[in-house]
């Protein structure tokens, strides 16, 4: 994953909870995601990590982070992606291309004296850095915390939905990416947790459908057409003499 992809306006329908309502349960979370949110958020964000190539301040970070989850008595249950599945190397190093044409563009600030203006640029394009070579430094945190881990066959996102449509006891929610949303989830997937300020985000499935006015599977063709891990987005939306409007939404789809 090279960056995430998220629809702003679905975001902006996401409603707040206390974490205290997760209180004893398990999350299953999209380990990507999970990093990648990581990476983009303050106060963890590291605007550095495309230019270093590598882990700066982020395991001690990590490993803050996985202390909140037991002060909160939650358990986080992380699930990795596996294979790719068909399309996704495509586009991922398609975006890899475009990071790196940003990353040159940081660089050559920086050789011009403009160093802030050089982390700053660099900050904004964490995508830049394969999320993947995460993979092993959050695996070793979790193994020192005895927390348990799983790796599916292919992709995360599937193993999310799977459990949440069979109502597994392995887990009470699901945390991931927009992706989840492809899938016939009952309703809810958490995307962030705040634990200064002790809230929960979510999304409901349900209430996007309402506000949309649509139904499950325009909902699935308009996601896909938007942009998935796997789908570059359909062209037309961004010629912006078809749609003026930039960065589209699913709105626009």
């Amino acid at each position: 994953m090279t960056g995430l992809v998220e629809d702003a306006w679905i975001n902006g329908q996401a409603a707040s909870h206390d974490v205290s309502e997760l209180e004893d349960c398990a999350i299953a979370i999209d380990a990507t995601y999970y990093l990648q949110l990581f990476l983009d958020t303050p106060p963890f964000h590291e605007p550095l990590l495309p230019a270093l190539g590598g882990m700066t301040g982020i395991e001690h970070h990590l490993r803050a982070d996985i202390d909140q989850w037991k002060a909160h008595k939650i358990v986080p249950f992380f699930i990795f992606d596996g294979q790719s599945v068909t399309g996704q190397e495509e586009v991922a190093v398609q975006r890899g291309k475009a990071a790196n044409q940003k990353t040159d563009t940081a660089w050559n600030l920086y050789f011009n004296s403009e160093a802030q203006q050089a982390v700053d640029s660099f900050g904004a394009n964490s995508g830049a850095y394969r999320i993947q070579s995460l993979y092993p430094l959050l695996k070793s945190i979790l193994k020192d915390n005895d927390l348990h881990f799983l790796v599916p066959p292919y992709n995360a996102s599937a193993q999310l939905a799977y459990f949440d449509m069979i109502d597994s006891d392995q887990c009470a929610a699901v945390m991931g990416s927009q992706e989840l949303l492809l899938y016939p989830i009952k309703d809810t997937l958490i995307r962030t947790i705040d634990w200064e300020a002790k809230t929960v985000t979510s999304l409901s499935k349900k209430n996007l459908l309402r506000s949309l006015n649509i139904s499950e599977g325009m909902l699935g063709d308009a996601l896909l057409m938007t942009g998935t891990s796997f789908l570059p987005p359909f062209p037309p939306l961004q010629d912006t003499s078809l749609n003026p409007r930039q960065p589209f939404t699913i709105n626009d789809a």
